[in-house]
């Protein structure tokens, strides 16, 4: 008995599965040629209700996506436009201050990169393409991170966010604190004005090239323009901080052409303490820099109180071929020749003061990056 109700359900399902195939297919196809009948909407409305076996169902043709699983956290579930990652790419290329910054890390947590993956019918996965990763460390390595509008904290941010994004090569934090101003002439001097400049700046690029081959526990910043208490600013040619100290370095190029030319010349101060030089066999008196190098020396004394540093201050001759001749009057400070500047900075007793920690190096450091213009 049993045989035949189960051969009877099955029949039955087979019934039906023809009448579908074949009946129902043709009453649409009629209800379609005679839309004033009206039966379509009843047709498909007896389908949809009385036929719903899993087996009797087709699958839709060109079915659109139920769903997106979006592989970048921070995206929307739209689609990406690569226009507005171009035109954030110009603004910022353009140089960036907080409230900016801020901006594009915004704008960055909308987009969900121009790389679209389909993954099955219903998964969509967005992802940075290889050129979008590169322009975000292009724009953090050469604009965010050199520019004295950040701060420190605002960059080390930025870095952390881009890291999350997927962008390589940014695990190291770089030594923001030890950037080095450009050397620039400016373009309204008078001719005389303009060749000292330009020697002046061959001296100090001497200078920076010896200060890079310091011990690595030597931190070394040129060409720094400092902005202290608001009103007072301040140009230093470079400062060197490590563990024998911190140094200000005052560079002159005497005996320098703005042509590159290292000239011979012998310095000498008389009991009186006038300056002069022997240049070309003939005595050239020189403007004395006590008073300006004392003055930049008490500034800066002042200035890093707060922290117990005392700076020290070292006159370099920045041409390589010149000379000390007779010091009658030493001056407050170190003169000291290109090739002895090593020497005087790593070799100095640290007897009458103890020797700078790596704390110590950093708060400093930190400190002149806080007050810097440029």
């Amino acid at each position: 008995m049993f045989e035949y109700v189960l051969l009877a359900f099955f029949a039955a399902i087979l019934a039906a599965a023809v009448i579908k195939k074949y009946f129902f297919k043709n009453a649409s196809k009629q209800d379609r040629r005679d839309p004033r009948t009206g039966s379509s909407d009843k047709t498909r409305s007896f389908r949809q209700h009385i036929f719903r076996f899993p087996f009797l169902k087709r699958k839709k043709r060109n079915q659109k996506p139920e769903s997106f699983t979006v592989h970048n956290s921070h995206a929307p579930q739209m689609l990406p436009d690569a226009r507005k990652f171009e035109e954030w790419k110009m603004k910022i290329s353009g140089g960036a201050d907080e409230k900016l910054l801020l901006d594009y890390m915004d704008f960055l947590r909308t987009y969900p990169g121009s790389r679209v993956r389909h993954k099955g019918r219903k998964r969509v996965i967005y992802s940075y393409t290889g050129r979008e990763l590169g322009t975000l460390k292009g724009i953090f390595l050469n604009i965010i991170a050199p520019t004295p509008r950040l701060y420190t904290a605002s960059k080390e941010q930025f870095r952390e966010f881009l890291i999350g994004l997927g962008v390589s090569g940014l695990s190291e934090r770089p030594n923001y604190e030890e950037r080095s101003g450009k050397l620039r002439v400016g373009k309204n001097l008078s001719e005389l004005d303009r060749r000292i400049k330009t020697a002046g700046n061959i001296g100090e690029k001497a200078v920076r090239a010896v200060l890079e081959n310091l011990p690595p526990e030597y931190k070394s910043v040129s060409g720094i323009y400092l902005e202290i208490e608001g009103t007072l600013r301040l140009e230093l040619d470079h400062v060197v901080i490590g563990p024998t100290g911190m140094y200000i370095l005052e560079t002159k190029a005497f005996g320098i052409t703005p042509e590159g030319v290292n000239n011979r010349l012998v310095l000498f101060i008389n009991k009186k303490g006038e300056w002069s030089k022997t240049e070309h066999g003939r005595i050239v008196p020189l403007p004395s820099p006590e008073e300006q190098i004392i003055r930049q020396q008490q500034i800066m004394q002042d200035f890093l109180s707060p922290i117990n540093v005392i700076p020290r201050v070292i006159l370099v001759l920045a041409n390589k071929k010149a000379a000390l001749g007779r010091i009658e009057k030493r001056p407050p400070f170190i003169i000291s020749r290109l090739e002895d500047l090593t020497s005087h900075i790593v070799n100095r007793k640290t007897d009458d003061k103890p020797e700078l920690s790596q704390e110590m190096i950093s708060s400093t450091l930190s400190l002149l990056d806080m007050h810097r213009l440029n």
